[in-house]
């Protein structure tokens, strides 16, 4: 058994997922998505952007996709207004901001909860809510809310959607590994961790600070969501958002 004071002392150590791949924890930790820091000027200024952006109906640059490739008033298709996949190879964004488009790190419940997502000196009863992916999915519904801009659950990679949205999958995963019947989200305990579709159909992610990764035609339902080796870390049942640009 893992003892959390000693993985705090000590990145180095490891642990084994299902399969019995041993995962060092200080990589596991690089890849996850949750911001203990908030990028509050940048949130700010996208909300402020928002708002101008709904009163005025102009494209504000700061809101932008990551290419130029996405047209807002896209052609009806099968993979409504998705872009091409374009590799992005910065620190920034996380997942999060990757599937949303925005060019920072944040994470769900950021735009909506000014407090911040995860209270610090959170609770087990907190953790274990904040990371139920419904719960996380509810956050993104609530985030593009505050910017004017839609979303809405889907049962599938294949659901219908119209020309003015795009698929996006979110799933989430919370382990105890040191077996103490806790979670504890600075040890890499629990993380969050979203996908987006392209305009071809394949499916695209970007775990944490690293390049975005195309994962071609997959299903997002049974791929499995790996993190730094971690056989399917992020094992949930996969959520489907359509969501607008």
């Amino acid at each position: 058994m893992i003892s959390l004071n000693t993985i705090a002392a000590n990145d180095n150590l490891e642990v084994k997922d299902k399969n019995g791949t041993t995962v060092n924890i200080e990589e596991l930790k690089k890849s996850l998505n949750y911001q203990t820091t908030i990028d509050r000027y940048s949130i700010d200024k996208l909300l402020d952007y928002a708002n101008i952006q709904q009163m005025d109906k102009k494209l504000i640059d700061f809101v932008k996709p990551w290419n130029d490739l996405i047209s807002l008033s896209a052609t009806a298709t099968t993979y409504g207004c998705a872009w091409p996949y374009s590799a992005i190879n910065t620190a920034s964004p996380n997942c999060y901001g990757y599937a949303m488009a925005f060019n920072f790190a944040l994470n769900p419940g950021d735009l909506s909860n000014p407090n911040g997502a995860l209270p610090p000196g959170y609770t087990q009863s907190q953790i274990r809510s904040y990371f139920d992916v419904n719960n996380i999915a509810n956050n993104v519904v609530a985030d593009l809310q505050k910017l004017y801009r839609t979303a809405r659950f889907i049962t599938s990679a294949t659901s219908t959607i119209s020309s003015s949205e795009r698929r996006i999958a979110v799933r989430t995963g919370m382990h105890d590994f040191d077996g103490d019947g806790s979670i504890l989200q600075e040890y890499g305990e629990a993380d969050y961790h979203f996908m987006l579709q392209h305009s071809n159909g394949d499916w695209s992610e970007k775990h944490g600070s690293n390049p975005s990764i195309n994962d071609g035609q997959i299903n997002p339902s049974t791929f499995s969501w790996n993190a730094a080796g971690y056989s399917n870390y992020y094992n949930s049942a996969t959520v489907y958002i359509a969501v607008s640009n």
